[in-house]
């Protein structure tokens, strides 16, 4: 009986350990008085304090589109100039080499370029109001092409 006794009381013993562990990382305890666990949540914003937030940088004004065969990049005017004399020579070069707006570097080839698009902000407010013009009247005509 002493023996089932001292087996029951080990595997009891082994179990609350093992809760009290996994109830200690769940509750981000610290194991030692000296020790403080943090979440990454905490770290982030401990590193705003030093580094201050980013923000976001009001966009461009004006801005060129490059569309290649599966993405689309957002330039600056001159860099559109550029890119855009370097795809109208007579011998186009393999590759082109160019900056967008947000400051990526770009190297692909010249023949993947299949369009250069102006952006202005009223092209783009007269493209919403079309959009939201085109939603309107699908929705009194039923017409669920434009919803």
């Amino acid at each position: 009986m002493g023996a089932i006794r001292q087996f029951v009381r080990g595997t009891l013993r082994v179990a609350l350990r093992r809760a009290t562990r996994k109830l200690r990382r769940l509750n981000h305890e610290p194991r030692c008085g000296s020790v403080v666990a943090v979440t990454p949540e905490e770290v982030m914003n401990r590193l705003t304090e030093y580094f201050g937030s980013p923000g976001t940088p009001p966009p461009p004004e004006t801005f060129w589109l490059v569309y290649t065969e599966d993405t689309v990049m957002y330039v600056s005017p001159e860099t559109a100039e550029a890119l855009g004399r370097e795809i109208a020579r007579v011998l186009i070069p393999r590759w082109v080499r160019f900056t967008d707006v947000v400051g990526s570097e770009w190297r692909i080839r010249a023949r993947t370029i299949r369009s250069l698009e102006e952006s202005t902000a009223d092209q783009r407010a007269l493209a919403r109001a079309l959009h939201k013009a085109l939603r309107e009247e699908g929705r009194e005509d039923g017409d669920y092409l434009f919803c």
